[in-house]
């Protein structure tokens, strides 16, 4: 199995990326249903929606405009769960998302390339993507 999440996993475990416990049992139980066939996991759906977002998204403000995004080891394995975890019908499993972020950590810019994707790029005839943020002003 070559792909993002499980090279992302394999960084976890040598400890060359830092997580949280429930980050790394999440991971764990993932590679394991993927292994064990009991998650179905569709590496083409997969790598698909991250080359969307490295191929034809771009920061849009900042030193780093008008680049090309790139994504970081975690970015890419989420992107991979989101987009290429499926039934056996082939359909996407993660059809809601909650991500928590720090402050000046990208969130927006990442989020608009995954929206960007689901919108015009999954598949899905009337696919809605909803924002929220803590305060009013965002």
């Amino acid at each position: 199995m070559d792909n993002s999440i499980l090279t992302y996993y394999q960084a976890i475990k040598d400890g060359s990326e830092i997580v949280g416990r429930w980050i790394q049992l999440l991971y764990a139980r993932i590679v394991t249903g993927i292994q064990k066939k009991e998650i179905f996991y569709d590496a083409k759906k997969a790598n698909r929606a991250i080359n969307f977002v490295e191929n034809f998204c771009r920061h849009h403000e900042g030193e780093l405009a008008p680049e090309l995004i790139k994504l970081e080891p975690w970015q890419k394995a989420l992107t991979a769960i989101i987009f290429g975890i499926v039934d056996k019908d082939n359909r996407r499993q993660f059809v809601e998302i909650v991500l928590i972020i720090a402050r000046k950590n990208g969130k927006t810019l990442f989020a608009a390339a995954i929206a960007a994707y689901a919108i015009f790029c999954d598949g899905e005839y009337g696919a809605r993507v909803y924002f929220c943020a803590p305060k009013l002003q965002q």
